[in-house]
Parts: C-alpha cells; structure tokens; sequence
C-alpha cells in the first residue's frame, strides 16, 4: 500500500512538473516569435479575437491596448495559442500529495473489513466452533 501511494505521489509529481516545463518553454518559443515579428504576432492575436466573434476595428483597438505592455501581449497570445495560463497549471506538490493520499485511501478501504474484524470476535470456550449454541448445548449419543 504504501509503495503503491509513493508511486503514485512521484507519477503525479512528474506529471505536473513536465507539464509546467512543456508550458515555460512554449512561452520562451513565443516570447521568442514576438521579439521576431511583432506586427505578425499582433495580427495573430487580433485574428484569434475576430473568430470569437469581435468585429475586426474593436479586435485591433483591444490588441494595440494589449500590446503597450510586452509582457501582457505575449500572456495574451500564450493563452490564446496553448489554451492555458500559468495559474491553470497545477502545482507539483499538490499533484503528489493528493495523488499519493487519494492511493492510499483506496487501497486501506479493503483491508478495512478484515482488520476490525480480526479483534471484535471473541469466542467463548462454550462457543468455540461455527456452530449455533443452541446445536453445541444438545445431548450427544454414546
């Protein structure tokens, strides 16, 4: 059970930090393309905001207020092309702990049965087979 919960813990762990890893260096690979061809990547992000249904003046207006600040133009166009935010991400030690626990628990819950039932059971000597008492009190034929 616990090596199962382990397991489990450093899956989740190297999951969620792969997928953040993946994340920064799609950011890097965007920041990059800004840097590049900023006019292209203004278009980009203008398109993108056209498709969700802003007419095209307004998605321009709203990308050239996005792009006075470098910083909030490529978290604009990161979101638009990964699909995702840093603050989506999940953290790693939250993964692990919380996939570690939740493997525990649910390999504990069949062991539960037997463990409470090994010490409620007590036997008198009178009592001492499967038999009902009434059978182990009755008269036995030589």
């Amino acid at each position: 059970m616990i090596a199962s919960a382990l397991s489990m813990g450093s899956g989740a762990y190297l999951a969620a930090k792969s997928e953040r890893e993946i994340y920064h260096a799609e950011v890097a690979r965007e920041r990059e393309a800004i840097q590049m061809n900023g006019p292209e990547a203004r278009e980009l992000l203008s398109l993108y905001y056209q498709v969700k249904g802003l007419p095209e003046d307004d998605a321009q207006h709203m990308v050239n207020h996005i792009a006075d600040n470098p910083d909030q133009l490529l978290r604009a166009l990161a979101s638009e092309r990964l699909g995702s935010s840093e603050e989506a991400l999940s953290n790693p030690l939250v993964s692990a702990s919380s996939g570690a626990l939740s493997t525990a628990i649910g390999a504990s819950i069949p062991v539960i049965p037997s463990s409470s039932c090994m010490g409620s059971r007590r036997s008198s000597p009178r009592q001492s087979s499967r038999w009902p008492r009434t059978l182990q009190s009755a008269p036995q034929n030589p």
